[in-house]
């Protein structure tokens, strides 16, 4: 009891969750210590100190800027979803021989391939770039355009709102 100190109570004070049970814990031990005399003056003092939780600086959003990040989210995995039935489809076909051995077709069924087996597609460990053979048929050679492979992809991503401190109004 003698080796509490006053930092040690604010560190713990701080430390409470701002919930009912943190809200009475407080007072409750307080009173409990108080009553032994070997407890320093400075953290009397500290004990003596009441605190309340600061109120949440969090906003929510309006309803017009949640409906516009609703439909931008709606949007974002509608294009993935039909982009996975496409790409489900493609691998489907390279699986049941469908495309001519090495073209477009069948290099992109068997990237395919490799990413439903590994989870990865196939790239290089050490520079982490895809192989070159795959890159014409997973339209080119980094990470951000082999995700957004579907010709209109990158034009069909919607922008989100920042924030709703940038609304116009």
């Amino acid at each position: 009891m003698d080796r509490l100190t006053a930092g040690h109570w604010k560190a713990w004070r701080l430390s409470l969750r701002p919930t009912s049970n943190g809200y009475t814990k407080y007072p409750t031990i307080a009173s409990l210590l108080q009553m032994d005399t070997r407890l320093a003056q400075p953290v009397r003092e500290a004990m003596a100190q009441g605190f309340a939780w600061s109120p949440g600086r969090e906003q929510a959003y309006a309803p017009d800027e949640f409906d516009q990040i609703r439909l931008a989210a709606r949007r974002t995995f509608r294009a993935a979803l039909l982009r996975i039935r496409e790409n489900t489809a493609h691998l489907a076909s390279r699986r049941q021989a469908a495309f001519a051995p090495d073209s477009q077709e069948w290099l992109l069924g068997e990237a395919l391939d490799v990413l439903a087996r590994t989870g990865d597609v196939p790239v290089y460990e050490n520079r982490r770039t895809v192989r070159k053979r795959y890159r014409p048929a997973l339209v080119g050679g980094g990470s951000e355009y082999t995700w957004k492979r579907s010709t209109s992809a990158a034009r069909r991503q919607p922008r989100w709102p920042c924030s709703s401190s940038s609304s116009s109004g």
